[in-house]
């Protein structure tokens, strides 16, 4: 008995080892999405290119890992995870946002956003950063809406069950672009095009040829060229430029084992640190005041407001994410048998 539990211990050891790379990965991404919100003195295309890098780093990520925790769950176990993971929490932080900022927003609004699909009923978004929650959380369902078939196909790699995911969203991403070309209307481009980049993250994983691999990416290249021509032309190069350099962090990432301590541990408390900006400012304004102005002054304001958001985080972590998951873990199998 010993033994096996010792045997146990050594499996997820080895686990949490394998996956050191992604913990560093999603601090990373998490801190790019934090900077790309500051009002930073540089050209808006830097700070558009930052905070999209941080964004296809967290959708290559929900890919790569979706699939796997999928294949542990029924459906119904599945849906019930990824709720508990990604609403509760994002409730807890929009309430409060709302109330700090409550002259600028309406409760409809905030109804909307609880929602997390707020940019789709046409509201505006409370916490800014939210913007890519309705992809992953669409992905997730796609995920677990799969058919055994289906699920073993994705777990084997098979080239054919990606290849038509993605020629599905690219047709959908180019469909939107042209509408949004012709009407001048925002139609969610992105959405099909960070699906797609969530569908490589699945891809990145489980095909063990390289050669295929590049094929596929190769789909989505030729995808997301016409359809940032047709649906930001103005952007072009920052578009293309920032999936790019996401995809090749986060393939030299796991090449190189990438281990680093300060990033692993922001990784741990990513969720409520790229939502939580706006409580951030609320406290830095409630502490400190307007932050003043010149270099100097700018510059430690944005320090005290990562140290505050640090803090948040940590606290909300520790005391509200980290109990709710272990609970829904417990009850998934209860509820689902």
């Amino acid at each position: 008995e010993q033994s096996r539990a010792e045997q146990s211990r050594a499996e997820q050891s080895r686990a949490e080892q394998r996956y050191e790379w992604i913990a560093t990965l999603r601090g990373i991404a998490a801190l790019l999405v934090f900077i790309s919100h500051l009002s930073l003195p540089l050209p808006h295309y830097i700070l558009f290119m930052t905070g999209r890098v941080g964004v296809v780093l967290f959708l290559l990520m929900t890919g790569y890992l979706a699939v796997g925790s999928r294949k542990k769950r029924t459906t119904g176990q599945y849906l019930f995870n990824r709720f508990i993971r990604m609403y509760p929490i994002f409730w807890f932080l929009v309430i409060i946002s709302f109330f700090i900022d409550r002259e600028n927003y309406t409760m409809i609004q905030l109804a909307t956003n609880l929602t997390i699909f707020s940019q789709f009923l046409g509201q505006h978004l409370i916490i800014g950063s939210s913007w890519m929650m309705p992809m992953q959380i669409v992905f997730f369902v796609i995920v677990a809406f799969l058919s055994d078939k289906m699920l073993c196909r994705a777990l084997n790699g098979e080239y054919g069950f990606a290849r038509n995911f993605l020629f599905g969203f690219g047709a959908l991403s180019l469909i939107l672009s042209v509408l949004r070309f012709y009407t001048g209307k925002p139609f969610p481009v992105a959405f099909a095009l960070l699906i797609m980049i969530a569908v490589l993250g699945t891809v990145y994983r489980y095909q063990k040829s390289d050669a295929l691999k590049l094929r596929l990416l190769g789909i989505f290249e030729i995808i997301l060229i016409p359809s940032v021509l047709l649906s930001y032309p103005g952007m072009v190069s920052s578009y293309i430029i920032a999936y790019n350099i996401g995809i090749l962090l986060f393939v030299w990432a796991d090449r190189t084992h990438m281990d680093i301590s300060v990033f692993k541990n922001l990784g741990v408390i990513s969720f409520t640190f790229f939502l939580g900006g706006n409580i951030s400012h609320g406290i830095l304004r409630l502490i400190f005041g307007t932050p003043t102005g010149g270099t100097y002054g700018l510059a430690l304001s944005w320090m005290e407001l990562l140290v505050i958001d640090v803090v948040v985080s940590i606290l909300v972590t520790k005391w509200i994410e980290q109990p709710l998951h272990r609970w829904s873990i417990a009850q998934e199998k209860k509820l689902f048998r």
